[in-house]
């Protein structure tokens, strides 16, 4: 082989040395070493990549599977294969409906390990015919540890009222400590109060969340 060709580094481990940009590639001197490992680690976050949550993946806060039909406290799948897939609330009518739903997410390993994330949940509240009185949705994130304890809540915010428009509503985790491969539990809770005694039962939809 001719001494200008590439070395083959067969078996050889990159590990990121926390110095490198976003786009930079292995470097190599004259004697074929590596000067600077992959992969690289993002200026910040994730990099301006967005993690989306499947619905399909949650779970009641209880850890049952989500159904087509739903219980107290739960949401249900509403799924119409080529029109929408969405997670639907309990029906509120002249009563309110406080409903609960959990995910369990991986952070990416290209994540900057102490930066801020922001939890992005699009929801709207449908009225059915009824009056709608509290409408709000709100995200929670707990990291967890490899015993399976989970700490305090990342997320310092309240709940954000929703109208009958599918709308984005952020949440943002603290980063401070997180690191790549951590698991954390995002916890979705939406309340739906209905309060004339009217319609065919009022109730808050889950569209899309979006972690970034």
């Amino acid at each position: 082989m001719a001494a200008s060709a590439m070395p083959v580094l067969a078996g050889t481990l990159l590990v990121d040395d926390g110095s490198c940009t976003p786009g930079a590639v292995p470097a190599y001197n004259s004697s074929g070493a590596i000067l600077q490992s992959a992969p690289s680690r993002p200026s910040s976050g994730l990099g301006g990549t967005v993690s989306r949550l499947q619905l399909l993946h949650g779970r009641n806060d209880n850890g049952t599977v989500l159904d087509a039909t739903g219980a107290s406290g739960t949401f249900n799948v509403a799924n119409t294969t080529g029109t929408s897939l969405l997670l639907s609330t309990e029906g509120a009518k002249n009563n309110t409906k406080t409903d609960l739903v959990i995910f369990d997410w991986v952070v990416p390993q290209f994540y900057k390990a102490g930066d801020n994330l922001a939890v992005t949940v699009n929801a709207k509240a449908v009225a059915n015919g009824g009056t709608l009185g509290t409408k709000t949705v709100l995200a929670k994130a707990y990291k967890l540890a490899d015993a399976g304890t989970s700490g305090a809540d990342l997320i310092a915010a309240s709940a954000s009222a929703l109208t009958t428009n599918a709308a984005d509503y952020a949440f943002t985790i603290t980063g401070t400590s997180l690191s790549p491969g951590d698991r954390v539990v995002i916890q979705l809770t939406a309340v739906c109060q209905e309060t004339a005694n009217a319609g065919s039962n009022s109730t808050v939809q889950i569209n899309s969340v979006r972690i970034s």
